[in-house]
């Protein structure tokens, strides 16, 4: 399923911003970086621009000698192993303990992972560092959070100091098709609102 969303510019910007769309991972303690899945340059006034939210996710993991599997789709509740075997790294999925997360082993024999969420594939979340035997937990509100931010591109990690600087989250929960309107700019902060699409 997709979720079709429509930015339209309101503001007393002059089509000059970067728009940037992430998702954070909302799994208690969670470590893993934030990651600009979508940026929008140049959006002209009252001119649509078309996003697909697909529901759906892919997960990807890496060892530290820069071996990677394939992407494969996952969903909440799910459980995946990193292995090596006779054709190299690979990504085992199988059903996990939380039906709300998505949770990540490293199996390996020695050496950390890597492993990043992707939606759409453009990946979301990332995180490093994964020892073995040990697990990292991702879960998604069905949320997305929008801003406007300078100097960033689609798949740039996100720093904490940027994060934190935009406060707007919008709920996609229940949500086929909406716009999403951009106002605000020049003396006054952005804005950014959700309203059923007509």
């Amino acid at each position: 399923m997709e979720i079709e969303l429509t930015l339209i510019n309101r503001s007393n910007d002059a089509d000059e911003s970067h728009i940037v769309i992430f998702q954070k991972n909302a799994a208690p303690g969670a470590a893993s970086q934030v990651v600009a899945w979508r940026v929008v340059h140049g959006l002209q006034k009252e001119y649509p621009y078309t996003i697909m939210f697909p529901t759906s996710l892919q997960l990807a993991a890496a060892d530290s000698y820069g071996d990677s599997t394939p992407q494969r789709d996952v969903e909440a509740g799910q459980l995946g192993v990193v292995v090596m075997d006779a054709s190299g790294l690979e990504l085992q999925v199988d059903a996990g303990a939380n039906p709300l997360e998505i949770v990540v082993r490293n199996g390996l024999s020695n050496g950390p992972i890597t492993a990043t969420l992707y939606r759409d594939y453009m990946p979301i979340v990332k995180q490093t560092g994964i020892s073995l035997g040990i697990e990292a937990t991702f879960e998604f509100k069905p949320s997305i959070w929008i801003g406007v931010v300078s100097q960033i591109e689609e798949g740039d990690i996100m720093d904490a100091a940027i994060v934190n600087t935009v406060n707007t989250e919008l709920s996609l929960m229940g949500i086929n098709n909406a716009n999403i309107i951009m106002s605000g700019g020049g003396a006054e902060p952005f804005r950014f609102t959700l309203e059923a699409a007509v």
